[in-house]
């Protein structure tokens, strides 16, 4: 294991045509405490075939006590989605274990991922990157102003394993892609046993860019969403508070309680579930209980769909409280 302590990582650029290019780069197991990196650069030129991040790691990485900021991932030309992480990039592909993420008590401000070539390709998770046999757990962290221009302003979560975030605050973190193209913009997690968010605070996510859900969790099994509060979130589609959707999860549980959506808007057109969205399919299994929704704002005139969309083949909702909910179309 290699250990950093007290140290400071500053003005750092690394860039390499196709390769990954990164600052740090994990192959076994590092530990990151009382750490400051700031200002660092990862290029990424030409065909990318693997992801990016100031740290780049296939293996188990701990951060404890540290902070980012101003760190930022790009690339200038074209290739599929696969750079991802303005500051850490977990990348677990081809590996026959798993690897663990595990942040605690932590900054992230001002980082992000981003295409300069096309804006639907690359760049997501504007401070966090993870996609396979990873598992991410974070805990008692700030993220602040974190961009990307395709998915997860602050985190990027992909075919992970267990997701568990609890304790956070997430404030004005955008995404700039397609609003039906771009998901999360605070929190993208697509594909994973489980994701666990609690006590959590969502404020203000989307100001400045589209997409859906300042969280959004897609095709997880076991989804449990608690003592969590989404304020002043814009969606430009779906799920300005929270967006989840299961259509292809076969038995999936989702489990909401203690939720409070208040004052949250969105702006761009007829979506279904447009302040709070939660569709399971047929065999899946939803509870939503001791929530509350108020003082949110469709600023486009709904047709015919709704602010609230709740959907599962099994549906329980109790002690549920809509006040002040607005249609300004």
């Amino acid at each position: 294991t290699l250990k950093i302590n007290n140290s400071i990582v500053e003005n750092c650029a690394y860039s390499v045509a196709s390769k990954t290019t990164s600052v740090l780069y994990n192959l076994g197991s590092v530990v990151l405490n009382n750490v400051v990196m700031r200002d660092n650069h990862s290029l990424h030129k030409d065909n990318v075939t693997t992801e990016g991040g100031i740290i780049f790691s296939k293996g188990n990485l701990e951060i404890v006590n540290s902070i980012f900021e101003y760190n930022r991932n790009t690339t200038v030309s074209q290739h599929t989605s696969k750079v991802g992480g303005g500051v850490i990039c977990m990348y677990g592909n081809g590996l026959t274990t798993e690897i663990t993420l595990k942040v605690t008590n932590s900054i992230f401000n001002n980082n992000y991922a981003h295409y300069t070539t096309n804006e639907n390709y690359g760049g997501r998770g504007g401070a966090i990157y993870a996609n396979t046999n990873t598992n991410v757990l974070i805990y008692n962290c700030e993220f602040n102003n974190n961009y990307s221009n395709q998915g997860g302003g602050a985190l990027g979560l992909y075919n992970c394993v267990n997701v568990e975030i609890k304790d956070c605050i997430f404030e004005n973190n955008y995404t700039n892609a397609s609003a039906d193209s771009c998901y999360g913009t605070a929190v993208d997690i697509q594909t994973a046993t489980s994701a666990k968010v609690d006590n959590c605070y969502f404020y203000r996510n989307g100001i400045s860019g589209s997409g859906r859900g300042s969280l959004s969790i897609r095709e997880v099994k076991n989804i449990t969403l608690t003592n969590t509060e989404f304020d002043y979130n814009l969606a430009y589609a779906s799920g300005a508070s929270f967006y989840i959707l299961n259509s292809t999860t076969a038995n999936s549980e989702a489990t909401l309680d203690n939720v409070y959506v208040h004052n949250n808007y969105q702006t761009l057109n007829d979506y279904s579930g447009t302040i709070a969205y939660l569709n399971l399919n047929a065999t899946g299994k939803a509870t939503v209980t001791n929530s509350r929704f108020s003082g949110n704002t469709n600023r486009h005139n709904i047709a015919y769909n709704s602010m609230f969309y709740f959907i599962a083949g099994e549906l329980t909702l109790d002690n549920l409280d809509f006040k002040n909910n607005v249609n300004r179309g």
